[in-house]
């Protein structure tokens, strides 16, 4: 993805590098253990304990290698008070088609999590906000079709 937004919070970075700390000294010794435990029962063919190690092993692996990626390119930036929508902007919206009043945080990928409000600064929804300010209406496609959503507020 050429137009990836990489720009991370001061605080999601520190938790994307604990998250980082507990996989690899943490985790990845655990499962080590637990591969060799799973190891010395004998045939491994038909071992459920040795292969949900070795599944639980490659998905550790793969979430460092996406953090250890992600936090490499990461650039840390504070939210600023403007009149446009970047990352770290907290913005309410409305759609223009339910009339539905939505209230988020543009935030990275690492960092998204819509239960507690926080949108990818990469979702389609973000992408038609940014550089957005208030009072203007940005149009964008999803694959249920055409969305219209106003800006209301920037902090």
């Amino acid at each position: 993805m050429t137009d990836q937004i990489n720009e991370i919070s001061p605080e999601g970075k520190a938790e994307a590098e604990a998250e980082l700390e507990e996989l690899r000294d943490v985790r990845r010794p655990a499962i080590v253990a637990a591969i060799k435990a799973a190891r010395e029962e004998g045939d491994l063919s038909e071992n459920a304990e040795y292969h949900a190690a070795r599944e639980e092993q490659g998905l550790n692996e793969a979430r460092i290698r996406t953090l250890e990626d992600l936090l490499s390119t990461a650039e840390v930036k504070r939210a600023t008070s403007g009149d446009a929508v970047q990352v770290g902007s907290r913005v309410s919206f409305r759609d223009t088609t339910t009339d539905k009043v939505i209230e988020v945080t543009v935030v990275h990928r690492l960092e998204a999590s819509m239960g507690d409000g926080k949108l990818s600064a990469e979702s389609p929804v973000a992408r038609a906000l940014m550089g957005g300010k208030k009072g203007k209406k940005v149009n964008f496609e999803t694959p249920r079709g055409h969305k219209e959503l106003e800006i209301l507020e920037i902090s």
